[in-house]
């Protein structure tokens, strides 16, 4: 059995009692699955527009999601993911609004341009 074509990297953590050295594989993930994690961890997607992005079902997008947490990426939950984009809806509404009164205001008193 050849193990050359074999590549795994071991980070070493020490010599148990027994004599046995123990590891833990280092965290790989693709070009591909490391947007599909940054897009959804800025809250700002959901599984459908990642999904559409990409070309793969929202399904998809969530067994991707799924096997990155299994493999423990910090992976948000869907309840902080809603969250954070009806937070963000929030905080882009009262902005707008607040331009709108700025505006009204504004034209009111200089008068507009």
């Amino acid at each position: 059995f050849n193990t050359s074509y074999i590549k795994i990297k071991k980070i070493i953590h020490g010599l148990k009692p027994s004599g046995v050295i123990t590891y833990t594989p280092e965290k790989y993930i693709s070009k591909k699955n490391q947007l599909i994690l940054d897009m959804w961890n800025s809250r700002e997607h959901t599984y459908q527009s990642i999904g559409l992005k990409f070309g793969v079902s929202k399904e998809r997008i969530r067994q991707i999601l799924a096997k990155l947490k299994r493999k423990k990426f910090k992976v948000i939950s869907v309840a902080s993911a809603r969250a954070g984009r009806r937070d963000k809806a929030v905080v882009n509404h009262i902005f707008v609004g607040f331009e709108r009164s700025y505006r009204k205001v504004y034209n009111l008193f200089i008068g507009p341009q």
